[in-house]
């Protein structure tokens, strides 16, 4: 009888350390650290070349529910953050800081057709002080779409929308630009993030690379799976104890 309520109370001291440990990871994590992931909250929130707020920066529309990574706090309005491989500004009210690392980080394999010929440019817009990257033939399909932004309305009655994306030329060149949305076709569903995340409110970021800072899900299944093994082990030993209880008898 006296093993039994041992074992008992081992297991019951393995929950209770697991659910303190996650616990205090949570408080102190809540107070200056994060998993230097944070979420995009607004449908308005840019990724910029600078930390202003004026328009002539913006590079693209970065989609509600995504994340990007944060490298430093530039000011009291704006982050320092990585997108994919590009490195920008977002205003700091814009996303929500997180715990956890995000299975889904970024908008990838999101893609487009071109109806027409068009010029990948430097700016989204026609004149003069818009760059042609390259120029991508109609019918062209799959090209990388990254973002969106409202540039100019290069035809009357068609809309302002443009599209940044990455073409791969036959010869594996790799072109980064603004293409104008109206020439192009068969843009792949944005899907929306549905994943919970802790969100924690601070004003200082320090990142940290940490497996600590794994999702909810994946984390509780890390806390399962370690916790089999001393199940295990406490089965092994509650099974020789009936034995010998049951010779006794």
């Amino acid at each position: 009888m006296k093993k039994i309520i041992i074992i008992l109370v081992c297991f019951l001291f393995i929950l209770v350390s697991v659910f303190c440990v996650k616990t205090e990871l949570i408080k102190e994590t809540s107070v200056v650290n994060t998993s230097g992931y944070a979420q995009v909250k607004s449908y308005d929130t840019f990724l910029r070349k600078y930390p202003s707020s004026d328009e002539s920066c913006i590079m693209f529309l970065l989609e509600k529910s995504y994340f990007v990574k944060v490298l430093e706090q530039t000011n009291e309005n704006f982050l320092k953050v990585k997108y994919l491989n590009f490195e920008g500004y977002v205003s700091k009210d814009s996303v929500e800081h997180i715990l956890e690392i995000p299975t889904v980080c970024y908008l990838e394999n999101i893609t487009f057709d071109l109806l027409e010929n068009a010029n990948l440019r430097n700016l989204p817009l026609t004149s003069s002080t818009s760059k042609i990257n390259c120029t991508i033939k109609a019918d062209t399909k799959n090209i990388e779409y990254i973002g969106k932004i409202a540039g100019e309305e290069s035809i009357a009655g068609l809309g302002n929308i443009w599209y940044y994306c990455k073409y791969t030329s036959v010869n594996n060149v790799e072109f980064y630009g603004y293409i104008y949305s109206p020439l192009t076709t068969n843009l792949s569903n944005i899907p929306k993030i549905n994943e919970t995340y802790t969100v924690v409110n601070i004003n200082a970021v320090i990142p940290s690379e940490s497996l600590l800072y794994l999702n909810i899900n994946t984390k509780s299944m890390i806390l399962i799976v370690l916790a089999i093994p001393a199940v295990i082990i406490l089965i092994l030993l509650f099974i020789p104890l009936k034995k010998r209880d049951t010779e006794q008898l």
